[in-house]
């Protein structure tokens, strides 16, 4: 994502550059404290001078110059020492540095889709390669971004060399297009693996693709779904409605309803003539419940007041029914 804000992108070796942008050029595999560039100038010097084995641990990075934790892959640098490599030995043959490349080289910045290509570890530079390495690179075409955070299993193995930066820290490597800056000789020699990671890159950007793809449908059939859904509905059902629906109906002359709709008829003396008879004063209502009552046929008399309210015996009883 860092890269997205950069149309042009310059990776720099700080560690012969004064300026504060400056990178962390040269790492013997240890932490070390923040110096002022003037002291890392100072130490590049002081390394170059010393003996074998203390250049044999010495890397070479490069790192954006605004000093985003972005650097270049590995794979870069192993195409960029095999060049140099075959440079400082012709230097060192005719008595002089035979240098291709200048600050002035450049081609358009873009940003392709990132693959999974892990970037190598950068190998030890003698002083003689280390000295003819280009001090700027500038405005490359980026191929490939990996991002990686340092956590201790990386530490211990493949990035003993960004053991200056803390851990858990995201940091991004770019595969550039350094065809301007490697050797027609280079080329031949990493031909396979240049066609590896560009074929690697075609096939992750086909996926995505396809992923795109597929994310596209999804999201289309559920927005028929729920249009499907929404077409269900009846607009003018009830529900929506409430008592306004009821006026509505009764509103349309095309609307007429009928008493069969209803069920059947009912008769008037059954009907509301019967219930207005019924409410008459009490008085009234009284008498004709006491004259019902005088005219119930009975069937069983237990003539319990006989016995003064207690419950009568087996032979009153049966008098009582014969």
């Amino acid at each position: 994502e860092a890269v997205k804000d950069h149309y042009y992108t310059t990776v720099r070796e700080a560690s012969v550059v004064k300026s504060t942008s400056l990178t962390c050029g040269n790492n013997a595999g240890k932490k070390k404290s923040a110096a002022s560039p003037s002291d890392k100038v100072a130490k590049h010097a002081a390394h170059n001078s010393a003996s074998d084995n203390t250049t044999k641990k010495q890397q070479i990075l490069y790192q954006l110059s605004d000093g985003q934790l972005c650097f270049i892959s590995g794979f870069n640098m192993k195409c960029l020492n095999h060049t140099h490599s075959h440079i400082s030995n012709a230097a060192a043959i005719s008595g002089h540095k035979n240098d291709k490349h200048n600050d002035d080289d450049s081609i358009d910045l873009q940003e392709s889709s990132p693959s999974n290509v892990a970037p190598a570890v950068a190998s030890s530079l003698p002083p003689s390669t280390s000295s003819t390495l280009p001090v700027t690179i500038s405005k490359v075409h980026v191929l490939d971004t990996t991002s990686i955070t340092l956590t201790p299993d990386i530490y211990r193995s493949s990035y003993k060399y960004l053991h200056h930066l803390p851990m858990y820290t995201t940091v991004l490597f770019l595969e550039v297009d350094l065809h301007r800056y490697i050797s027609p000789e280079t080329k031949v020699a990493f031909k396979a693996e240049i066609e590896k990671h560009k074929r690697l890159r075609t096939q992750e950007k086909k996926k995505e693709k396809k992923m795109d793809l597929k994310i596209q449908e999804k999201e289309e059939l559920e927005r028929l779904q729920r249009f499907d859904r929404m077409s269900r509905i009846d607009p003018n059902d009830n529900f929506f409605h409430g008592d306004g629906a009821r006026a509505t109906v009764n509103d349309n002359p095309n609307v007429s309803f009928l008493s069969e709709d209803f069920g059947p008829a009912v008769a008037a003396t059954s009907g509301t003539a019967a219930v207005n008879n019924a409410l008459q004063p009490s008085s009234t209502t009284a008498a004709k419940v006491l004259f019902q009552q005088q005219n119930k046929k009975k069937t069983i008399s237990y003539k319990a007041t006989a016995s003064g309210g207690y419950w009568p015996g087996l032979g009153e009883g049966a008098a009582g029914t014969s």
